[in-house]
């Protein structure tokens, strides 16, 4: 295989990545609108495990345990 091959292949993955990580994230935000606050917590962190430098999905999470009480864990 290429290198170019490889590089498109790893673009592809990235992009790929790039989308699930924004899903995850506008999925746990529609779980805590509608008060599953255990599936938003799934969502912001499969969203970070994705992305683990993305401060989005920190956010999210932390936020989301801050009006949960769990101030240590935000």
């Amino acid at each position: 295989m290429s290198k170019s091959n490889h590089l498109d292949i790893s673009l592809r993955r990235l992009n790929l990545n790039e989308i699930m990580k924004l899903f995850y994230n506008i999925e746990g935000v529609k779980k805590a609108d509608k008060g599953d606050f255990d599936s938003a917590l799934e969502f912001f962190s499969k969203a970070i495990k994705l992305h683990p430098k993305d401060s989005t999905s920190y956010f999210n999470r932390a936020s989301l345990r801050m009006y949960m009480g769990d101030i240590k864990g935000a």
